[in-house]
């Protein structure tokens, strides 16, 4: 159980963390940014990532 709340913590954080990076990039106040938003972005990245092919190496 306390694993499970390390790993939301973490991923918590690295949102947050993001979307600092995010409003500092856009000239824009952290609070502006939705954690709402972000977090839909997140779950979308990790979803195409884990759909896309690899490459075949082999050629």
């Amino acid at each position: 159980m306390a694993q499970e709340i390390y790993a939301y913590l973490i991923v918590y954080q690295a949102l947050r963390r993001g979307m600092h990076r995010t409003a500092r990039r856009l000239d824009i106040a952290p609070h502006r940014v939705s954690f709402t938003v972000a977090l839909r972005a997140a779950r979308h990245s990790v979803v195409t990532a884990d759909h896309q092919q690899p490459e075949d190496s082999a050629g």
